[in-house]
């Protein structure tokens, strides 16, 4: 009898049926298996890079809350304006405590813009003027939240009503709209209102990452809450800075009485640190990789079962034919080496497969992605080093059943 006859048709007595599905089924999941960890290292690393981003100022002791006032009792910008500034005086008269106001919180997730005009420029078609966004401030806001100053001046108790008009920009708007031009000394003014009212620029702050911190700002301009003009803005956010740790819900209290102080039925509502702020602007791409991650994790360890049972079956199946060869002469690293053969076999197609279908799909993620490529060769190198680990594990333990097998008790196996 030709012994190679006689193994490779026992060989082909096991590989044929429902072991080809098996082995098609455990390609299928290593190849998702890969493209999901694919999605989760690559919004991993990018969030990873977003938590180091600057936001443009120091969330460090800083407390916000925010306060609407009611049109009945606040119509006016006048009585407006008192009440914001009796609250800031209370605040600031509480012992380590500097409280400051704006009417669009960074990273808030609000923001108002209108229509401009620079004065100077060649007259556009109405609709056709470009956008600011406006941000209106008071007390000491920039120097509380750690916005640098780049030239000129921050706004002062001073600009107020009966004075001219005056703002801060940003450089985002220096950047569009004045490139190498001086800003300072500048005026605009916003196209739909009646009358012409005209905004000299003042200052120029750095840019805070308003919109999300993957987000570039917008060119946008500060100015005094007494200045707007605007009686429909009855909103405000409170940011307030203690002078080191200090008792979180004391400090609330504290912050209420001083609202209360003024008018006991005003509402004040949002209260939460600006750490807790910055967090909560990354919960969608936190949540994303963490949903992703999970099915992930799943997708492999479903794919290392499904190996450890595919090998399995195999070596149960050819537990004669081990028999055979350890009956003639195999070594047991043979044999070991027979087995692993077929699983790095599966292993590596699933592992083509997946790389081929990750660099299609990962380009779906372009847009959730900040400072990272689809196609990051590192990313890539580390997700197959884990599956091809996950595998080699999986078939590892299969594989040292096979080498024990004594030849006597598999020449007697049926």
């Amino acid at each position: 009898v030709q012994l190679n006859s006689v193994l490779s048709a026992g060989a082909r007595r096991v590989t044929t049926g429902r072991s080809g599905l098996r082995s098609a089924l455990v390609v299928s999941e290593l190849a998702l298996a890969l493209v999901l960890l694919t999605g989760a290292a690559l919004l991993g690393k990018a969030f990873w890079r977003l938590t180091s981003v600057d936001p443009g100022f120091k969330p460090a002791n800083v407390l916000t809350l925010r306060i609407e006032l009611p049109e009945a009792r606040y119509k006016d910008v006048a009585r407006q304006t008192q009440f914001r500034e009796q609250v800031l005086d209370n605040m600031n008269s509480l012992p380590g405590v500097e409280a400051a106001m704006v009417s669009e919180l960074p990273l808030g997730g609000n923001a108002i813009d209108h229509n401009f005009i620079i004065e100077g420029r060649p007259p556009l078609t109405v609709g056709e003027e470009p956008s600011l966004y406006n941000r209106s401030v008071a007390g000491d806001y920039f120097r509380l939240m750690s916005i640098p100053l780049r030239q000129g001046r921050t706004l002062t108790p001073n600009d107020r009503t009966g004075v001219p008009l005056v703002g801060v920009i940003n450089e985002s708007m220096v950047r569009r709209y004045f490139g190498e031009e001086e800003p300072l000394g500048r005026r605009i003014r916003w196209a739909r209102n009646e009358g012409v009212s005209w905004i000299t620029i003042v200052g120029v702050v750095g840019n805070v990452r308003h919109f999300g911190l993957a987000q570039t700002e917008e060119p946008a301009i500060y100015t005094p809450y007494a200045q707007s003009g605007q009686e429909w803005k009855r909103w405000s956010e409170f940011v307030v800075h203690t002078k080191g740790a200090a008792d979180k819900e004391d400090l609330i209290v504290r912050l209420k009485g001083a609202v209360w102080k003024v008018d006991p039925l005003i509402p004040v509502t949002k209260v939460r640190a600006m750490s807790e702020v910055l967090s909560l602007s990354l919960s969608e791409q936190r949540f994303n990789g963490v949903l992703i991650g999970v099915f992930a994790g799943v997708a492999l360890l479903l794919s290392a079962v499904g190996l450890y049972g595919v090998i399995a079956y195999l070596v149960q199946q050819r537990t004669h034919e081990i028999g055979v060869r350890m009956a003639v002469g195999a070594q047991r690293h043979d044999i070991l080496r027979l087995v692993l053969r077929h699983g790095l076999a599966l292993a590596l197609t699933g592992t083509l497969f997946g790389v081929g279908a990750a660099f299609a799909t990962s380009r779906v993620l372009r847009g959730m992605l900040y400072g990272v490529e689809p196609t990051d060769p590192a990313t890539f190198f580390a997700v197959i080093g884990v599956l091809l680990t996950v595998a080699f594990a999986a078939m590892w333990l299969p594989a040292r059943r096979a080498m024990r097998i004594e030849p006597m008790e598999a020449l007697r196996y049926e």
